[in-house]
């Protein structure tokens, strides 16, 4: 987009430009870059170092820094003038980077330029809060990541959307690698949830995901626990950790589920069925709806609800169907799930066995191909895109993060469950399917 000429600066005229000259800018075809909230820490150190190898400065972000943590950023390079005369032409590049979640990167970056995400306006500078509702720069991904394949995305390539038609995105990977990196995923519950009940079976978690809660009994395998209910808290269709969670457990990537939400009316915690809204532009059904977040999940969770407790069904408040104890549980990051305590060193959740086996910090039973609850990073570009520079800032993250050590992983995103792929022993086709040892 060109803007009004200018006379030369005398910045300008260090590049031999002379002072008499007019200059005329030029911005070039913006990148739009997408991502995993989930992977959102590897992705901003990546594109980091890309940034400062190739002359781009960050101008604004969103969030708090480090540009780890950050939500969203912006960065800018101003090239070499190009002198015709007494005229010069400066151009500017500028890569615009949004943690919009797997789901809706795949989604703009599939569409038909119609599926849009809100990033930071292209003129920012400095903080912006990350209240991504008020961005008004709504436009499509170039690039995505996601935590999970296309094929099990809610806008697989050929999937419809009304007039809409998903398309075949370009995976771009380190040589020989299924994915940039893997994610450990594990199942958790409330802290006041039996120790000895701490197993969650394929099973189990598909009749959960299917009614929304069920008895303890299905945990404990005790018909006295009949009694005592466990009630699902999840994410909405937009987050690859639901995914994630649905084809390991055999469900269905895309098959509707029953989630509640935790709601606190005067110091009254209740229970309510997960409203019905529009997420990404998709109309969701009551029930089929969640938190848009990992960390307002998780917090959710780790309420530990009374024993008189009130659910809404839908039609307003009544006693909850088991007259026991009630506990609450949910899927989500590894991080999210294994050694959640409070200042007191006491738990705020109690992992879950997936199948028998147990969450590991330490990854051995990933390693080993006995833990099956994880999935490998994927970064996808449109087709034809209009940066020139789309595919080498994709593989430029996707060779940064194949590089990484697992430790290495760790330590920028501050949090366990990222692995190397190089290091894993084992390896799989898709997510959810069998494993194979290399």
């Amino acid at each position: 987009m060109k803007t009004k000429t200018l006379l030369l600066t005398a910045l300008l005229a260090g590049a031999g430009i002379a002072s008499a000259q007019t200059t005329n800018f030029v911005t070039n075809p913006i990148l739009y870059i997408g991502g995993s909230q989930a992977f959102s820490a590897l992705d901003n150190a990546a594109l980091s170092e890309y940034a400062a190898n190739n002359g781009y400065t960050r101008v604004a972000y969103a969030g708090s820094l480090p540009e780890t943590r950050a939500k969203a950023l912006l960065y800018r390079r101003q090239n070499v003038p190009q002198v015709r005369g007494n005229r010069a032409t400066v151009s500017v590049d500028i890569i615009n980077v949004r943690q919009s979640g797997s789901e809706a990167s795949i989604r703009s970056a599939a569409g038909n330029g119609s599926q849009l995400v809100a990033f930071l306006p292209d003129n920012a500078s400095g903080q912006y809060p990350d209240t991504p509702a008020s961005y008004s720069n709504q436009k499509q991904a170039a690039i995505g990541t996601s935590g999970v394949y296309q094929a099990n995305s809610r806008w697989f390539t050929g999937a419809r959307e009304g007039s809409v038609k998903y398309r075949q995105l370009t995976e771009v990977k380190p040589a020989g690698e299924p994915g940039i990196a893997a994610q450990v995923w594990g199942w958790s519950a409330s802290a006041n949830f039996p120790t000895n009940a701490a197993n969650i079976t394929s099973l189990t978690a598909q009749t959960l995901l299917q009614q929304g809660h069920v008895p303890l009994s299905y945990f404990t395998g005790n018909p006295a626990d009949t009694n005592h209910g466990v009630w699902l808290i999840g994410r909405d269709i937009a987050a690859g950790a639901r995914i994630a969670a649905l084809v390991n457990a055999g469900y269905g990537s895309l098959n509707t589920v029953r989630q509640f939400r935790v709601f606190t009316n005067t110091g009254t915690v209740t229970l309510g069925i997960e409203p019905a809204a529009t997420v990404d532009g998709v109309s969701v059904a009551q029930g089929n709806n969640g938190y848009d977040g990992t960390s307002s999940q998780a917090t959710a969770t780790r309420t530990v609800v009374p024993s008189n407790l009130q659910v809404n069904f839908g039609n307003g408040l009544t006693n909850s169907p088991y007259t026991g104890t009630n506990y609450l549980i949910q899927y989500n990051s590894l991080a999210l799930t294994v050694n959640q305590t409070n200042s007191s060193g006491n738990p705020t959740l109690i992992p879950l066995q997936f199948n028998g086996v147990a969450p590991d910090a330490n990854n051995n039973g990933i390693h080993s191909g006995a833990y099956t609850f994880w999935t490998y990073e994927h970064i996808y570009v449109t087709p034809k895109p209009r940066n020139t520079n789309t595919l080498a800032v994709a593989q430029y993250v996707a060779d940064y993060i194949g590089k990484l050590s697992s430790a290495q992983m760790t330590t920028i995103s501050g949090s366990v469950g990222y692995l190397s792929t190089k290091e894993l022993n084992v390896f799989r086709n898709n997510d959810g399917t069998r494993i194979f040892r290399k």
